[in-house]
């Protein structure tokens, strides 16, 4: 397992320390894990979550409005919080906020109280959806979760362009149907999805993988993948081979 291979060896040096963020399931089904010493997060408490909101804003320049009128019930700095406490996790709690920052004075208390209807995660994905069509971002995610190690730009730009309805659904027009899709397609998804998304190191290629195991979770669900690890990306297995 991973806990067991990672200071395998007598070669690790007695001053290395390695701090690994898990969560319950991976915690309890993983052997060897009993050579560590573990700590248990707690969840932040009403307080914590509202200066972790007033540091955000004041990053972004933004403030929320601290009153509400007769008719609302509830401020949009308490929408983000009750949307963090029906799925509390920091990840929620900072998707939450940004969908928060595109908020004016005057919007109607039924946009912002969906935050805490709606899992945030999943409310990104239909965004997303509807911004660079549902086959893209369907297709894309699902082989960014599917793959080992990431894919490269490349890697995903071919298999995107072996799927009809994808490059069906970035043509403008039906006579301009192309044998593949146009890149900036891709790169403008991935802008959308620089904080979901990350770039890393792997066998000497720039691989795209996901930053947080909670959207990947999200991911896996909303489309139907029945398990990870299914493929190796082709420049892992090259890498492999030498």
């Amino acid at each position: 397992t991973l806990f067991s291979k990672i200071f395998s060896g007598n070669n690790n040096h007695p001053n290395t320390r390695i701090i690994l963020s898990v969560n319950n399931s991976s915690l309890e089904s993983s052997s060897g894990i009993d050579k560590f010493d573990t700590i248990e997060l707690i969840s932040p408490n009403k307080n914590e979550i509202e200066l972790i909101i007033q540091n955000w804003l004041k990053l972004t320049n933004r403030t929320l409005p601290s009153r509400t009128s007769m008719l609302q019930q509830l401020t949009q700095q308490e929408a983000i919080i009750t949307s963090f406490n029906s799925k509390p996790s920091i990840l929620s709690l900072r998707m939450a906020f940004f969908s928060s920052i595109s908020w004016k004075s005057f919007t109607p208390i039924s946009e912002y109280s969906q935050l805490h209807s709606r899992d945030p995660c999943e409310s990104l994905l239909i965004q997303l959806e509807k911004n660079h069509t549902e086959p893209l971002t369907r297709t894309m995610l699902s082989l960014i979760y599917c793959s080992n190690t990431g894919l490269t730009f490349n890697e995903i730009e071919d298999l995107l362009s072996t799927f009809d309805d994808v490059i069906k659904s970035v043509s403008n027009f039906e006579n301009s149907l192309s044998s593949r899709i146009p890149s900036q397609n891709i790169i403008r998804l991935r802008n959308s999805l620089s904080d979901q998304i990350i770039e890393s190191c792997f066998g000497g290629f720039i691989v795209l993988r996901f930053r947080y195991e909670l959207f990947a979770e999200t991911v896996r669900l909303r489309y139907g993948l029945k398990s990870q690890n299914k493929f190796v990306s082709l420049n892992s297995q090259q890498q492999q081979q030498q």
